[in-house]
Protein backbone atom coordinates (compact mmCIF):
# COMPACT_ATOMS: atom_id res chain seq x y z
CA UNK A 1 0.00 0.00 0.00
CA UNK A 2 1.23 3.48 -0.83
CA UNK A 3 1.99 5.78 2.06
CA UNK A 4 0.10 9.10 2.02
CA UNK A 5 3.26 11.01 2.92
CA UNK A 6 5.05 9.63 -0.14
CA UNK A 7 2.17 10.68 -2.38
CA UNK A 8 2.15 14.19 -0.91
CA UNK A 9 5.94 14.38 -1.23
CA UNK A 10 5.71 13.36 -4.90
CA UNK A 11 3.01 15.95 -5.57
CA UNK A 12 5.11 18.59 -3.82
CA UNK A 13 8.21 17.75 -5.87
CA UNK A 14 6.26 17.83 -9.15
CA UNK A 15 4.54 21.11 -8.21
CA UNK A 16 7.91 22.63 -7.29
CA UNK A 17 9.39 21.64 -10.64
CA UNK A 18 6.38 23.12 -12.46
CA UNK A 19 6.72 26.39 -10.54
CA UNK A 20 10.48 26.59 -11.18
CA UNK A 21 10.01 25.77 -14.87
CA UNK A 22 7.22 28.31 -15.20
CA UNK A 23 9.38 30.95 -13.56
CA UNK A 24 12.24 30.23 -15.95
CA UNK A 25 9.90 30.49 -18.93
CA UNK A 26 8.45 33.75 -17.58
CA UNK A 27 11.92 35.26 -17.15
CA UNK A 28 12.91 34.21 -20.69
CA UNK A 29 9.70 35.65 -22.19
CA UNK A 30 10.18 38.91 -20.26
CA UNK A 31 13.82 39.16 -21.34
CA UNK A 32 13.08 38.42 -24.99
CA UNK A 33 10.11 40.83 -25.06
CA UNK A 34 12.20 43.61 -23.52
CA UNK A 35 14.87 42.97 -26.15
CA UNK A 36 12.25 43.00 -28.90
CA UNK A 37 10.59 46.15 -27.55
CA UNK A 38 13.91 47.98 -27.19
CA UNK A 39 14.25 48.23 -30.96
CA UNK A 40 16.84 45.52 -31.55
CA UNK A 41 14.32 43.53 -33.56
CA UNK A 42 11.93 44.39 -36.34
CA UNK A 43 9.00 42.49 -37.84
CA UNK A 44 9.59 41.94 -41.54
CA UNK A 45 6.27 40.39 -42.45
CA UNK A 46 3.33 38.61 -40.92
CA UNK A 47 1.47 36.00 -42.94
CA UNK A 48 -2.20 35.42 -42.21
CA UNK A 49 -2.92 32.93 -44.95
CA UNK A 50 -3.10 29.22 -44.03
CA UNK A 51 0.01 28.40 -46.03
CA UNK A 52 2.01 31.21 -44.38
CA UNK A 53 1.50 30.83 -40.64
CA UNK A 54 4.65 32.60 -39.59
CA UNK A 55 6.05 35.90 -38.45
CA UNK A 56 9.42 36.82 -39.90
CA UNK A 57 11.55 38.77 -37.42
CA UNK A 58 15.10 39.93 -38.00
CA UNK A 59 17.64 41.60 -35.81
CA UNK A 60 18.63 45.13 -36.71
CA UNK A 61 22.11 46.42 -36.13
Amino acid sequence: MVDANQVLYGITVIASLVVIGGGAVAVYVYWSWRRFASGNWTIRSIGFYPEAKNIKIEQTM
